[in-house]
């Protein structure tokens, strides 16, 4: 089963700001530029570890900020909630001895 998820960010007076937004692009989700400064990056949750890890990292920069807004199939979830969800299959459970059930630690957030 594959989830859509949704991260609308920016703009931001964070110096970490431009690294979001390169994040964002180089990332697995689409990135699209909403109006200048605002971004939404759509990931689509299945069983690719790649794209978990890409929403962890990202969140984990933009997720503190007021502009955040994080969507699942259309509505709003938290965006602390959000790096925290699991689905059946989650190829993160496999990581280093990774525990089902428990939070996965992405290291070098932004």
């Amino acid at each position: 089963m594959k989830r859509l998820l949704i991260v609308e960010f920016g703009p931001s007076r964070s110096k970490r700001f431009a690294k979001a937004v390169a994040a964002a692009q180089r990332g697995p989700g689409e990135c699209v530029e909403l109006e200048p400064g605002r971004y939404r990056v759509s990931f689509l949750l299945g069983t690719d570890a790649a794209v978990y890890r890409s929403l962890a990292y990202l969140l984990q920069g933009v997720r503190h900020w007021r502009a955040t807004d994080v969507y699942q199939a259309a509505e709003p979830v938290s965006s602390y909630l959000a790096r925290d969800i699991r689905v059946a299959g989650c190829p993160h459970r496999r990581w280093r001895g990774h525990e089902p059930g428990r939070p996965v630690k992405v290291e070098g957030a932004l």
